[in-house]
């Protein structure tokens, strides 16, 4: 549980990320009397950045950081970091502190805060050229931190194949970019090359999409071919490149693959986790419910649980294909607090009736 004072450094972090009044003097009283407190410190060190005071902000966080720390809080200190850096007018700096944070830790204000000081063309353009001539290691993070901004010429002017490929976690992100611009005949010559760091099945894959958006449906129809056997033997890896396969739109190829999860439960269980958030991201209803039918024949237990039974009427809702409606109704009826039982419940019964006739739920008294 958090104290009184805890609660109130929360509140003074968020409002000085919105940009709202606080009580500076005791946010400084409170870092001062708490020198290890990092949560503390880290408050004080945005106000500091607030106040303009962008030197004292980095030396408020400047001592070394365990990596064990919680990661939310270790992300608002590297974004203090970069802001101060920014407002240095030391884009390098700031750029190898947030290509180094996972930005799916850091809150939508936050997000919007670093994009208020870097989201320019004048901002872009002095990072790359204060970038460009620096070593390796700083070019390479920067080259992510831009690719990830979506900035990909950008990026991808700030390193070269080799380099990329000396260091493997860049690669993919530099394919991305190239792909991102429409450099297709890069993308072919880097996955060409005998130290292409990527496993077989990748580098087929991806030579296939390269292919196809070149103009060269046979060739990348061997190329994916390839990927397939070649991830054969490997459920997560088979998956994957299903999923692929089905974002690249290769929906023939694609059909004729799916149908193999009916007598593979390896081949089930892998595409539960791999291929099926590809299929609900398109929110196509009827692929969804073949595909729980295909896997269902596979793995018979887990299509017997009460949940995946809900989300298969509701499909079928979804589609006019409408389930009995008494199974939706004593599952409901057993799990009152069940949102999603409930919403099958009621939309099975707004295609049962007129939907201008209000329906009340089992056990949901009307409004008075």
């Amino acid at each position: 549980m958090l104290n009184k004072t805890q609660i109130q450094n929360q509140i003074d972090y968020c409002d000085l990320v919105l940009g709202r009044p606080v009580d500076t003097q005791a946010i400084a009283q409170l870092a001062r009397r708490n020198p290890d407190n990092l949560p503390f410190r880290t408050t004080h060190a945005l106000a500091l950045f607030r106040a303009g005071e962008n030197a004292q902000a980095l030396s408020e966080l400047s001592t070394p950081r365990d990596p064990a720390e919680n990661p939310t809080l270790l992300a608002r200190l590297a974004t203090i970091q970069a802001l101060a850096h920014t407002a240095l007018a030391d884009p390098v700096e700031a750029a190898k502190t947030l290509a180094l944070l996972d930005p799916a830790l850091l809150t939508q204000q936050e997000a919007a805060l670093i994009r208020s000081t870097r989201a320019t063309p004048e901002a872009t353009a002095s990072l790359v050229r204060r970038t460009k001539t620096t070593a390796a290691e700083n070019r390479l993070l920067t080259a992510a931190l831009l690719a990830r901004e979506k900035n990909f010429d950008a990026a991808l002017a700030l390193v070269s194949l080799d380099e990329v490929i000396a260091k493997p976690e860049t690669f993919i992100p530099w394919l991305d970019a190239c792909a991102a611009t429409g450099r297709w005949n890069d993308t072919l010559a880097a996955l060409s090359r005998p130290d292409n760091p990527l496993p077989s099945h990748t580098s087929a894959l991806l030579t296939g999409i390269a292919k196809k958006n070149l103009g060269q449906p046979l060739e990348a129809r061997a190329a994916f071919d390839s990927a397939l056997a070649a991830s054969a033997d490997d459920p997560a890896k088979f998956t994957s490149t299903l999923a692929a396969l089905f974002q690249a739109r290769e929906t023939e190829l694609f059909e004729k693959n799916l149908a193999t999860l009916e007598g593979r439960p390896d081949l089930a269980r892998a595409a539960i986790k791999t291929l099926l958030p590809a299929i609900q991201a398109q929110r196509d209803s009827a692929l969804t419910l073949r595909f729980y039918k295909l896997t269902a024949v596979a793995l018979p237990d887990l299509f017997q649980q009460a949940a995946t039974q809900n989300d298969l009427a509701y499909l079928r809702l979804l589609l006019n294909q409408p389930p009995p409606l008494e199974p939706l109704k004593q599952r409901a009826a057993a799990e009152p607090s069940n949102l999603s039982a409930l919403a099958t419940l009621a939309l099975a019964h707004l295609q049962k009736s007129d939907p201008r006739r209000p329906r009340r739920l089992p056990g949901i008294p009307p409004r008075v």
